[in-house]
């Protein structure tokens, strides 16, 4: 099963994290969604101009490096 969480504010900010499993985010104007995994997080910021802020699962290694940084 996939366990996650999601939460929009009033003023348009939304956040989802997976605590378990995988989600696809889809967002309007973009064809491929954005898959995330167990330990990742992704924030949307509204307006014209989306800012978008994706926080990686480290591989969990002594130098914890991030899949795409």
């Amino acid at each position: 099963g996939t366990e996650f969480t999601a939460e929009a504010s009033a003023d348009g900010m939304s956040w989802f994290g997976v605590l378990s499993g995988e989600i696809e985010v889809h967002r309007d104007g973009i064809q491929a969604p954005q898959r995330l995994g167990k330990g990742e997080m992704l924030s949307l910021e509204a307006g014209r101009q989306q800012v978008i802020v994706r926080v990686e699962r480290g591989d969990e290694t002594v130098a914890f490096r991030f899949p795409t940084i």
